[in-house]
């Protein structure tokens, strides 16, 4: 392939990429997302986790430590591998011609998902270490509340919740694939992940970013993944979703 042919797929590539709404999406809400997490961070994390730790317990509390642990995301990557061994098999085999189409969706969704819930995750794991943020606990065992950045301690890796940009991969990817319950579905994800604030295991910033982060991966790299009528919510405009 010659350098005319690879410059003409590149700008093939970039138009394609162009005709989602995600990037210049994703860079608008960057700049409120930030600044909500630092008024948050200033304002409002000390004072909600400390409510939480004061109100929610007993049975409300097993219910809400139940539902953050759906945000750990072993479960899902086991899935989306089985899906894809069973998807190539079947296209493969040939053994459901009829259903190849659906097959062949299957496995782009689930290649997006493992795709972004590890760029994500590098990112998450990279700002924990850049931010050095104490966890709640510390907040209620010595009153420490802030970053001491550049760390590698687990009791300062709060910022950004990593259980939040899990769960908001596997919601994104789910949205895409079920666009008549991307409602539902990102309620659900919103509620598992508010679990990491009411357990007080994360402030709401860290919430609030971690989220962020995953729906903005799947979005960044949906576009090289997914094919024409993957994902339609995509290329509709944001006031008919």
């Amino acid at each position: 392939m010659d350098t005319q042919s690879i410059a003409v797929g590149g700008v093939e590539l970039a138009r394609e990429g162009a005709r989602f709404f995600a990037l210049p999406l994703i860079v608008q809400v960057a700049a409120p997302v930030l600044l909500f997490a630092a008024a948050s961070t200033i304002a409002i994390d000390p004072a909600l986790a400390t409510l939480m730790k004061a109100n929610v317990t007993g049975v409300p509390a097993d219910i809400m430590r139940a539902l953050t642990d759906l945000g750990i995301g072993t479960g899902c990557v086991v899935g989306a591998l089985l899906l894809i061994i069973f998807a190539t098999i079947a296209r493969r085999a040939h053994f459901a011609p009829r259903f190849e189409a659906l097959f062949a969706r299957a496995q782009r969704l689930s290649f997006l998902f493992l795709l972004s819930l590890a760029a994500s995750g590098a990112i998450v794991n990279l700002m924990k270490i850049l931010a050095g943020r104490h966890r709640p606990r510390d907040l209620f065992g010595r009153s420490e509340y802030g970053f001491e950045p550049f760390q590698f301690r687990h009791a300062l890796d709060s910022f950004p919740s990593g259980h939040s940009q899990t769960i908001f991969v596997v919601t994104t990817v789910l949205a895409l694939a079920l666009p008549k319950r991307w409602r539902s579905i990102s309620l659900a994800g919103a509620m598992i992940a508010a679990t990491r604030v009411v357990m007080t295991n994360h402030y709401l910033s860290d919430v609030v970013v971690g989220s962020y982060i995953g729906i903005a991966a799947v979005l960044l790299i949906a576009p090289f993944v997914l094919r024409q009528g993957d994902a339609p919510m995509l290329r509709r405009p944001l006031s008919r979703l």
